[in-house]
């Protein structure tokens, strides 16, 4: 199967990181993971084609604002597009994705 994207999964919970890598993975998307902010920046580093992040807005070694800033400069872009898990989950059981595809 092509990978068709890249996501980053910053979450400290294992079971849910698990979970949402799983989930992702069976639809062809490449999955990164991390425990923390640091260890997320190091894999931006290492992988410049990270297209979303999905992230525990409250990260154990730096706060979010910090993160996103720091995120930027390593994708070397303006901007980032970050999601936290509940936004994730809710969008799974939007009408616009399809409620129940689960």
């Amino acid at each position: 199967m092509i990978k068709v994207m890249t996501v980053l999964i910053i979450e400290k919970d294992g079971n849910l990181l698990s979970f949402i890598k799983d989930l992702l993975s069976n639809c062809g998307i490449e999955v990164l993971t991390s425990s923390n902010g640091q260890i997320g920046l190091n894999v931006l580093k290492k992988n410049k084609n990270v297209h979303y992040i999905i992230s525990d807005p409250r990260l154990p070694d730096m706060d979010m604002i910090e993160f996103l800033l720091k995120a930027a400069s390593v994708q070397g872009k303006d901007s980032v597009t970050l999601v936290s898990p509940q936004q994730f989950f809710e969008f799974l059981g939007s009408p616009l994705y399809g409620r129940g595809r689960i």
